[in-house]
């Protein structure tokens, strides 16, 4: 059984808030979790779906579909929330590629080669 575990943080202690249990058979393990705008978004090995669940209730709200994302041998390992320009950014080891997906309702997605073996993603002050 694959979950993930969501940990509240109210000055400086943290405690267990929620589990998000694996609902289907082939739902893989977690490899990458973010957050943005009361929204937590977490995407599981070999799966090309973001899951976005509400950050007060933990509840599955809908999916954010990036094609081509972690369905071949190495899943996403890296998953990072943009707010000033609303999109999640992940990192697709097996190609070495960043993918870039809109949160507006676009559906736009875009994709750029990096040099090798993307991980762990953050967005700094320059929303880079």
């Amino acid at each position: 059984m694959c979950f993930c575990l969501l940990l509240t943080v109210v000055k400086f202690s943290a405690r267990l808030s929620h589990v998000i249990l694996s609902t289907a058979v082939n739902t893989g393990p977690v490899t990458a979790v973010t957050s943005l705008g009361g929204k937590v978004f977490v995407i599981r090995e070999y799966s090309e779906q973001v899951e976005v669940y509400d950050a007060t209730t933990c509840t599955l709200q809908r999916h954010v579909r990036i094609p081509g994302l972690g369905v071949h041998f190495v899943g996403p390992w890296g998953l990072a929330a943009c707010a000033h320009y609303q999109c999640l950014y992940a990192s697709d080891l097996t190609y070495n590629r960043i993918h870039r997906a809109e949160l507006t309702g676009s559906k736009a997605v875009k994709e750029w080669s990096v040099a090798g073996g993307p991980r762990g993603l953050s967005v700094n002050k320059a929303h880079m």
